[in-house]
């Protein structure tokens, strides 16, 4: 029997999407005051926004620049963690659209070649593998090579 490929499942449904193939963030965008929000939101949330057009949903930008990072030395609480933990790098990143949104970076990277300002770009990876076999996956922004 050959091996069936692993069936490949969002984390969270609806925040990027899918296929992983050229993957985006999915958004939102006030048509009011033309702020844009992640995760999507069903309404405004700028308080000086009159709020009198509706937010519409929106792909964001697959690039921006680490606005900033650090090293996890701890395990997370959350629902996966890795056995045994090893360190890895969190960034927040600024995308063209105004907004910042957080990302797992990895482990291979740390203060030795992370640098705030620089180019990353979004990718879709696996997260752990679930019971059944399957890929849980999420986003990441790598840096983008030279």
């Amino acid at each position: 029997m050959e091996d069936m490929p692993k069936k490949q499942i969002p984390a969270v449904e609806g925040l990027f999407t899918m296929p992983p193939e050229e993957p985006h963030l999915k958004g939102s965008k006030c048509n009011a005051c033309g702020d844009y929000f992640f995760p999507r939101v069903d309404s405004c949330r700028n308080p000086h926004c009159s709020k009198d057009k509706p937010v519409e949903e929106v792909l964001l930008s697959r690039k921006g620049k680490l606005y900033s990072f650090t090293v996890n030395h701890y395990p997370p609480p959350i629902f996966h963690k890795p056995d045994p933990f090893v360190p890895y790098s969190l960034g927040l990143i600024e995308l063209p659209e105004g907004i910042r949104v957080t990302s797992i970076i990895g482990e291979e990277y740390n203060q030795d070649n992370l640098k705030v300002g620089m180019e990353m770009e979004m990718i879709i990876d696996k997260l752990y593998e679930d019971k059944d076999g399957n890929e849980v996956i999420s986003w990441r922004f790598l840096p983008v090579s030279s």
